[in-house]
């Protein structure tokens, strides 16, 4: 279970900069798992969909934690994985799907439930 995370992570904390209320510099997708509708933004350096562990927790889905002994590279992290969802993008329909679940970025709490990234979109 590697998955490139490290630019993801990058463009989560662009992603938080505000330059006040009105604007919001996040590219929100419409995103259901399991057809509860979430907040996902896209992010370019993310190689698949990737849930944050509250938002798994929050949908009760039962999740694999990575090996114990698993050395990555530099850049990526441990992710642990979803039990099979239903993921909804844009109305397209992908069944039994496994996603990646990365443990909540540090700091305050953020209003985001997962990540898209650029290889899903393209297609």
């Amino acid at each position: 279970m590697r998955y490139r995370i490290f630019a993801a992570l990058l463009g989560l904390g662009f992603a938080n900069i505000s330059l006040g209320q009105e604007y919001d510099a996040r590219i929100y997708i419409p995103v259901k798992v399991n057809d509860q509708p979430l907040k996902f933004i896209f992010d370019t350096g993310a190689s698949a969909p990737i849930l944050f562990r509250h938002t798994a927790e929050d949908l009760n889905l039962k999740l694999t934690p990575p090996p114990a002994d698993e050395v990555l590279p530099a850049g990526q992290f441990p992710t642990s994985r979803s039990e099979p969802v239903k993921l909804t993008i844009f109305d397209q329909d992908f069944e039994d799907l496994y996603l990646p679940v990365m443990d909540d970025p540090p700091g305050p709490t953020i209003n985001l439930d997962g990540l898209i990234g650029w290889p899903i979109l393209r297609n």
